[in-house]
């Protein structure tokens, strides 16, 4: 019987993919799903799932040295659930419960622990830290010090990439034991009804996408496409915008006629299915992009930066994949791109993300980490 741990389900593609994964391996009935989402909707059915915080009992959870997902309350819920159910595998998505990885091995040493590291958080916090300031010190510290203990108490630490392998190296002075890539689900290539669109004149347009939340990398990265990309391009290219959040900068961008901001949209399908070009002009963050090997998954013609490539370092060369890391250098490449005619689907590009990206790459990896 094995133990699935997260606080990401529905909004991170990369845990859905392992939640979907261990589920095809071991079998509904042989999965035990604790959540520790605050968000309601986020609790996948059948997971065992805990009263969000009040503002008196989150101050408590800090006081304890845990982060605000868990208290000393919940990891003994945790540990009578392990008991019950004879669990003899826990696989968790998130790097900053080593509180709770920290009683598991202590009440139970023959349990394997799996930990997945979506960022280096001991890192990524610090950067945090630096944006939310004094209010998020407590989740700073806290979150550090879990992740700490969860590279010790872990039998099995798996990062992104080797970029990640380094920093951890840096961080605790050691080896993760492997490396699970990104990862999403298989692309629909039947959805191709952008009705968000309806009100806009795209006809004889090159589309060119870009896909990302609202997240200072993605509207960094936004802000400096459309002053060294967009503004050197012909007429016959527009930039649409896609992400959850995204429509709070609309107005940023009335004066430029060729980028809409879409916005959140109900069917991410359908915009890679219409894309010429999707673009990825991040210089910030860590870990894997998801957009990245969504790209890889619909087969489109990619541009990205080394941040956004990393951990794709395999896939440049590959026709209608290009790293560019300058204005300049991303106008080449829609030029070429342009003369070649290689708008669009490359099939190339879809076949390196089945080999490498994809749900069944993920399975495959998973089935030999958790045997």
């Amino acid at each position: 019987m094995i133990m699935y741990i997260s606080r990401r389900f529905k909004t991170n593609v990369c845990a859905t993919v392992h939640y979907q994964a261990l589920k095809e391996i071991f079998g509904d009935k042989n999965i035990i799903v604790v959540s520790l989402a605050l968000e309601k909707d986020q609790n996948p059915e059948g997971a065992y799932k805990f009263p969000r915080y009040t503002k008196f009992g989150k101050i408590k959870r800090y006081l304890e040295g845990n982060t605000c997902y868990l208290s000393n309350d919940i990891i003994k819920q945790i540990c009578k659930l392990i008991q019950k159910h004879e669990i003899n595998s826990i696989f968790i998505d998130e790097s900053i419960f080593g509180t709770l990885v920290r009683k598991i091995k202590k009440m139970y040493k023959n349990i394997k622990v799996v930990t997945f590291y979506h960022d280096i958080e001991s890192v990524l916090y610090k950067e945090w830290l630096k944006e939310k300031g004094i209010k998020f010190i407590f989740e700073y510290f806290t979150s550090v010090h879990g992740e700490k203990l969860n590279q010790k108490y872990s039998d099995i630490n798996l990062v992104l990439n080797h970029r990640d392998r380094r920093i951890f190296i840096e961080q605790y002075g050691r080896q993760p034991e492997g490396e699970l890539p990104m990862a999403v689900q298989a692309p629909n290539f039947t959805e191709k009804d952008m009705s968000e669109l309806k009100d806009y004149k795209l006809q004889h347009k090159k589309m060119i996408l870009f896909v990302g939340a609202y997240y200072f990398p993605n509207v960094n990265g936004l802000k400096w496409f459309a002053q060294n990309v967009m503004i050197n391009l012909p007429e016959k290219y527009c930039l649409l915008v896609v992400g959850r959040g995204m429509e709070k900068i609309r107005d940023q961008y009335s004066a430029f006629r060729n980028i809409i901001i879409v916005g959140e949209v109900q069917n991410l399908a359908a915009y890679y299915n219409n894309a010429d070009i999707v673009v990825a002009p991040i210089f910030e963050g860590g870990g894997m992009k998801q957009k990245t090997a969504e790209a890889f998954a619909y087969g489109r013609c990619f541009i990205g930066t080394d941040e956004s490539m990393m951990g794709y370092e395999d896939a440049i060369g590959i026709p209608g994949i290009f790293c560019c890391n300058t204005g300049d250098e991303m106008v080449e490449a829609i030029r070429q791109i342009d003369n070649e005619d290689a708008y669009g689907y490359h099939n190339d590009i879809y076949l390196h993300y089945v080999k490498h990206y994809s749900f069944e790459a993920a399975k495959n990896n998973l089935r030999k980490i958790m045997k």
